[in-house]
């Protein structure tokens, strides 16, 4: 019984700190596009873009660690709870990875041939 209970708190672990991570990500892209309408100084977009990259990988795999977790708890109990929370992690996953291949992408060509 307390093994079940320990990886209930850990499959809610892991998404909530799947969905913190994946909206904080959003945050930062928000950031950075009205940092740009508003004219942020270059250095800070830059900053902007270097923590949205790493946040949105880390979100990454959480979310497919997550989503792992979340359909095999699925497989065993059965529960549409752990489906429905892995269809939100799939989500997330798919979120970030977009994010993060934009924003190392966007400091890719920022960087230039480096002439």
């Amino acid at each position: 019984m307390a093994r079940e209970r320990r990886k209930q708190l850990t499959i809610r672990f892991l998404h909530r700190a799947t969905l913190f991570l994946t909206f904080f990500t959003l945050g930062l892209v928000s950031l950075f596009f009205f940092g740009n309408s508003q004219n942020f100084l270059d250095r800070s977009q830059f900053i902007i873009l270097g923590v949205l990259s790493v946040s949105s990988v880390l979100s990454t795999v959480m979310g497919c660690a997550s989503l792992a977790i979340e359909l095999s708890a699925f497989a065993r109990r059965r529960r549409f709870v752990y489906l429905s929370m892995a269809g939100a992690s799939a989500l997330c996953a798919v979120v970030s990875l977009a994010a993060a291949f934009a924003s190392r992408g966007i400091l890719l060509v920022a960087a230039g041939t480096g002439r």
